[in-house]
This record gives C-alpha cells, structure tokens and sequence, in this order.
C-alpha cells in the first residue's frame, strides 16, 4: 500500500470535519436569518402600533401614558434582539474561522495525496 492509499483516512476525516464545520455554520446563518426576521417583524408591529394608535382621535391622557409605557416595553425587547443578532454574528465569524481551517486542511491533504500520485 502506498502513502497515498495510506492516506485515504486522513483525507476521509478531514472530509467529515469540513463537512461538520460547514453543517454548523450553516445552522448559524439560519438561525440569524430567523432572529432577524423577530426583529423586522417586532419593529413592524411597533410601526403599525403606533400607526393605528395616532388614527384614533379619542385619546385621554391615561391612553397616551399606555402608548408611551408600550412602545418603551417594544423598544426594550427591540434592544435586547439586536443584542441577540450580535451575539449570533459573533458565533458566526467563529465557525466561519473553523471551517475556513477545516477546508485548508482539507485542501493540504488533497495536495499531498496529488504530489504522492505523481512520484
């Protein structure tokens, strides 16, 4: 058997490696994409709210009080998944790095293997 072959199940768990690393990342970039859409979806409420609340020409003060206690409670939760979407983007460029190592890797086993065939 020849380096070559010999190396055939380095290359086969580098592949599984890449393979996860790219898996993960992947699931990273959707989960972004879902916490993203909460918050288009929380700012539009806040928009559509307030939309709705400032066509109504009947307001007391205590409405208006409510108005102003409701879009603070919004504008909080707005806060608090921008900080979520960062933490993501975060974990993101994490296994970004991960897979970019996981496919250099990769690529220098395949190399070896060509450079092996070759002599």
């Amino acid at each position: 058997m020849g380096r070559a072959e010999r190396l055939q199940p380095v290359l086969h768990l580098a592949d599984k490696h890449l393979k996860d690393a790219a898996d993960q990342l992947d699931a990273v970039r959707k989960h972004i994409q879902l916490e993203e859409k909460k918050l288009a979806d929380l700012e539009q409420y806040m928009l559509d709210y307030t939309e709705n609340f400032n066509q109504n020409p009947a307001r007391t003060a205590q409405d208006l009080v409510r108005q102003r206690s409701f879009l603070h409670q919004i504008s909080q939760a707005r806060n608090q998944q921008q900080q979520v979407i960062g933490k993501y983007r975060q974990i993101r460029q994490q296994k970004q790095k991960i897979w970019q190592k996981a496919y250099l890797k990769q690529q220098a086993i395949c190399q070896l293997i060509e450079r092996l065939k070759k002599d």
